[in-house]
């Protein structure tokens, strides 16, 4: 059974990948990755189709893209929290405000940041909102507009954020049985046998790929297998979304920073079977990746 509905989180993503081709957003700092053109490939991606990814080192936020068979890349805004020197350990978009974008970031000493970024290169926002967090590994939002956390005793939890900032528990999808899932990303909404869902392609320690269903009303989860094998040597993976096609375009990001671009022709249908690689679009994608 497919799924029925997929509303597709930042279909805006499209937009702003187009108008990232176009030489319309911040150039790239002097750092920045080399991006190219991949023409060696019979598999293309429309485009209507563009993917957006975030990575960030200890002061900087940047954006990752892949609009049709172009990558693309820039900053976002310089990060300061408290002017410490901190590790960011887990970094998660929530949502697009006014100015700007929100997100939340978990520091090596285990508090919680809320940070607004006005996406032009200049200083976020940072303000911190928690303490006691470093039981969370990775986070990443769904598309009823609650944050998903996977916890390092492979349990999943779900969370409400609001504007300022604020974090409230929202329940548990599982208190165990989630240590397999190496990365969690987002991959959509919508309903499924006639449920309110979000969605998510997890990569697991086994080198699968899985798209999980989570009803919004109960957290009650189901997995769908889309590749039973090759996948373990990819660290992060982000999704899009085309505005007119069922496909989906995935970057697929590797811990030496060399980004592969995916094309998913059907992704509504919960198989893998149509899952394309495109070749490598771009290399120096270093720091902490996320969706």
């Amino acid at each position: 059974m497919p799924i029925a509905s997929r509303v597709l989180r930042r279909l805006g993503a499209v937009a702003l990948t187009t108008a990232v081709a176009a030489g319309l957003a911040g150039p790239a700092t002097a750092a920045a990755p080399t991006v190219v053109r991949t023409a060696t490939t019979t598999v293309t991606i429309p485009t209507d189709c563009g993917v957006l990814f975030h990575r960030t080192t200890a002061d900087t936020l940047y954006y990752g893209a892949i609009v049709g068979m172009r990558g693309r890349a820039g900053t976002l805004s310089t990060l300061s929290f408290d002017n410490a020197t901190q590790t960011i350990r887990v970094m998660a978009y929530v949502r697009d405000l006014n100015g700007g974008e929100q997100y939340l970031a978990v520091l090596d000493d285990g508090s919680l940041w809320n940070v607004l970024s006005p996406g032009d290169g200049s200083a976020a926002t940072t303000t911190r909102v928690g303490s006691n967090w470093g039981g969370i590994r990775e986070l990443t939002r769904g598309d009823s507009g609650y944050l998903y956390g996977l916890t390092t005793v492979g349990g999943l939890v779900r969370y409400s954020v609001s504007v300022s900032g604020v974090v409230r528990g929202a329940g548990t999808v599982a208190t165990a049985g989630w240590g397999g899932v190496r990365s969690l990303t987002w991959s959509g909404g919508g309903t499924y046998a006639g449920n309110k869902v979000d969605g998510f392609l997890a990569l697991t320690s086994s080198g699968a790929l899985v798209e999980y269903l989570i009803r919004t009303a109960d957290r009650v989860p189901r997995g769908f297998t889309l590749r039973s094998s090759g996948w373990g040597a990819i660290e992060k993976i982000s999704v899009g979304s085309c505005t007119n096609h069922a496909g989906r375009p995935i970057a697929g990001l590797y811990p030496d920073g060399t980004l592969f671009g995916y094309y998913d022709t059907n992704g509504y249908d919960l198989r893998g079977g149509d899952l394309r690689g495109i070749g490598q679009v771009g290399r120096g994608f270093s720091g902490l990746k996320f969706d």
